[in-house]
């Protein structure tokens, strides 16, 4: 179905290598997850696959990518600007008398409503974006789906009806996540992307396994195969001394021998011989020992690594009678009092003004001298930086 042999991809800008000699099959019930940092070229991959003339401005690339007489559809992980200012009326319309568009809507929990709506994509929330443009790639009936992080921004419904797709879906996927739970319950090939060594290393890992069993044998295989060439580190250290302590006394005795004793000074240098051949021996040995490897951990940002608060200090008193976007009404009667070091989650389902509540109170509390607040978009290109 998908056919990748020794693909190696290099950032055209500074030269790094983000994918190094990857081969890989697809087949045709495969649910293959693509994990690893960001800046890892996953993202990078999937557009190389999917399109590889979109991405010569940006990526130069050797092996070979085969998907024969298939076509590929892919959800990228931004909308484009063009495709955020089209509207849904527009877009699903060649599919209004398919009954496969109100079977699916039904599925991704899409009111009817939304295919027929003339509100430009961009001003859907993010969950009900995702929605829409994983409905209209679905309605071109591609034969293999690439998805770059489905997962992002849907609520738990939507993530729950993400993993049944995945599961069931009849074609191959190729995909990235790094939420572990969907990765968990879906995935039954992994394709870890790396940068060892401080990032200056890139390495390609296919695995048959799923995600639970692949990321236990990792850490497994990575600790032995330390502890291994440790040992061996270790065992080399040892030799060296005692050939060391060896090549010093034959040394010290060939200084020391008389000049008339040319047969002792022979058998002397005969042995100094066997001894740096013994010594070159040891090197090649170690030359040949079990390398340690490395393992990329992600950056892990804990909410404990914030300075502390009193537990009596009034954070935040946020109260609105109305919270609107426009003139679509989201929720009334909202109050929220945090003292303290609390820890607050806001759910709720896709559209309800989860973000339009969190900007109200990013908006409020910016304006305060006696605190420090620091805030995380789900876009970055909507924060206008000082």
């Amino acid at each position: 179905m998908l056919q990748v042999k020794n693909l190696t991809i290099t950032q055209s800008g500074d030269l790094r290598t983000l994918v190094d000699n990857l081969s890989f099959h697809l087949k045709a019930n495969d649910k293959m997850a693509i994990i690893g940092a960001e800046g890892n070229g996953k993202s990078s991959l999937l557009n190389l696959i999917h399109n590889p003339r979109m991405t010569a401005p940006h990526l130069s690339w050797t092996g070979e990518i085969s998907k024969g007489n298939k076509h590929s559809a892919l959800l990228d992980q931004e909308i484009s600007a063009e495709l955020s200012l089209q509207k849904p009326l527009l877009l699903f319309a060649d599919y209004v008398a398919d009954p496969e568009l109100y079977r699916l809507a039904s599925e991704l929990s899409l009111e009817i409503d939304f295919l027929f709506s003339d509100r430009e994509l961009g001003t859907f929330s993010g969950g009900e974006l995702l929605k829409l443009r994983l409905l209209l790639i679905l309605m071109k009936k591609p034969d293999i789906l690439l998805l770059d992080e489905p997962g992002n921004d849907l609520d738990l419904p939507s993530l729950q009806w993400l993993e049944k797709f995945i599961q069931s879906s009849d074609r191959p996927l190729l995909y990235i996540s790094h939420d572990e739970k969907l990765l968990s319950n879906t995935a039954n090939s992994i394709i870890h992307l790396e940068q060892i060594w401080r990032r200056t290393e890139a390495r390609s890992t296919v695995s048959r396994l799923g995600f639970d069993v692949y990321r236990d044998q990792l850490y497994a295989s990575v600790e032995k195969q330390n502890q291994m060439a440790a040992k061996e580190e270790q065992d080399h250290e040892d030799k060296m001394k005692r050939y060391q302590q060896i090549r010093n006394r034959v040394d010290h005795e060939l200084n020391a021998i008389s000049r008339g004793d040319p047969a002792g000074a022979r058998l002397l240098k005969k042995k100094m011989q066997s001894v740096k051949s013994t010594g070159k021996r040891f090197e090649r040995e170690y030359e040949a020992r079990t390398k340690r490897t490395d393992i990329e951990v992600e950056i892990d940002f804990f909410v404990s690594d914030l300075s502390e608060l009193p537990s009596n200090k009034e954070v935040l008193v946020f109260r609105r009678p109305q919270l609107s976007i426009g003139s679509r009404l989201l929720a009334e009667n909202l109050e929220l009092i945090i003292k303290g070091p609390e820890h607050i989650g806001i759910t709720g389902p896709n559209g309800c003004g989860k973000s339009t509540m969190l900007l109200a109170i990013l908006d409020q509390l910016k304006k305060r001298t006696d605190i420090k607040v620091y805030y995380m978009p789900q876009d970055y290109s909507a924060i206008d930086f000082p």
